[in-house]
């Protein structure tokens, strides 16, 4: 999984149409593989879906899936204010963190959602103060997956 910092993403309305505005924004070209480190070789290889919760709205977006033509693996690359395998987006998970449950933003949270993510990341009043890119890095490396395979760069 590659993260790509960009402005170019609309935080709050996600849709197919922002994420290709995303994807048009980059240059896989110039981003390295998270396995082999290498450049230049990401080649678009297809999308699947990912469906996302902003807090009162649920879609599915197509993410682009690219192989690496050195080391053969795959990897999508998506936008920081989503998660590796999390369906909320960062501005979500922050209202989740921030906000009661009966609260108004939260209509398509069910109160078992909200209690895992107030758990797993338990310790956000840590980082609250941080910058928004500062608190991105703390969410990726609290989701405790596959760390390498996670990365934020700035597009080109």
């Amino acid at each position: 999984m590659i993260t790509v910092f960009s402005n170019t993403f609309n935080n709050k309305q996600f849709s197919q149409k922002e994420y290709y505005k995303f994807l048009n924004s980059i240059n896989p070209k110039t981003i390295p593989c998270p396995c082999c480190s290498k450049t230049d070789t990401l080649i678009r290889y297809g999308y699947y879906p990912k469906t996302i919760i902003t807090g009162r709205l649920t879609i599915v977006v197509e993410i682009a899936r690219f192989f690496c033509n050195q080391c053969k693996r795959t990897h999508a690359i998506i936008p920081s204010n989503l998660l590796p395998y999390f369906q909320l987006s960062v501005p979500t998970i922050e209202i989740i963190l921030t906000h009661e449950l009966d609260s108004t933003l939260l209509t398509d949270i069910d109160e078992s959602t909200y209690i895992r993510i107030k758990i797993r990341f338990n310790d956000y009043e840590s980082v609250r103060h941080l910058s928004y890119l500062e608190r991105l890095n703390y969410f990726i490396l609290s989701t405790k997956r596959n760390i390498y395979h996670s990365a934020i760069t700035s597009p080109t």
